[in-house]
């Protein structure tokens, strides 16, 4: 309540504890959990569900997080409509504008998007999207475009996505220029 202040200390270990009994669960052991977990800071842990958490150590358990790795996963939310995707990239590698452009281009809406910063200068950068057509299911092989269409940003540096799709009906209908006035 108002007469004590936010404990964030307390959330970490709550979310943490809740991960680790998910992870203990599917068998990961405490060596490889904390392994990932060496990862994260603190705001990490605050970002995240303890869901969102044990999906990403239980990826990344799997691959050698010391290298430079660049890895995509895509799946349909646990709770809720839509998808979500999971990236782990170099820092160096800004990734927001491409990712956006692509999944744009897919005919998808960005709801959320979380871009965060690791302790071995890699980033995970997660996405959960709806498309943009109700009539569109979002069955196996949209989830294997989807991560193979995320998997070509991350291939490739230097390539800029752009978006082709032609514009909504509905968009078309307010082809008000934009215009900007800046007083004192």
């Amino acid at each position: 309540g108002l007469d004590k202040p936010f404990e964030g200390e307390q959330l970490v270990n709550e979310k943490r504890d809740k991960a680790l009994k998910y992870l203990q669960v599917a068998g990961l052991s405490e060596d490889r959990i904390r392994t990932v977990w060496q990862l994260f800071d603190d705001q990490y842990f605050l970002r995240y569900r303890s869901s969102e958490i044990s999906w990403h150590t239980e990826w990344l358990s799997e691959i050698n997080i010391t290298g430079h790795t660049r890895l995509v996963d895509v799946r349909r939310r646990r709770t809720g409509d839509g998808v979500e995707a999971v990236l782990f990239t170099p820092q160096t590698q800004h990734t927001f504008a491409q990712v956006t452009a692509v999944l744009d281009e897919l005919g998808l809406t960005i709801v959320d998007a979380r871009i965060g910063p690791l302790k071995n200068n890699s980033s995970i950068d997660t996405y959960v999207f709806m498309e943009s057509d109700k009539r569109v299911d979002i069955d196996d092989a949209r989830i294997n475009k989807i991560r193979c269409a995320l998997s070509r940003v991350l291939a490739d540096d230097d390539t800029v996505f752009s978006v082709t799709r032609e514009v909504t009906r509905q968009a078309r209908m307010f082809s008000t220029q934009t215009r900007v006035d800046f007083s004192d």
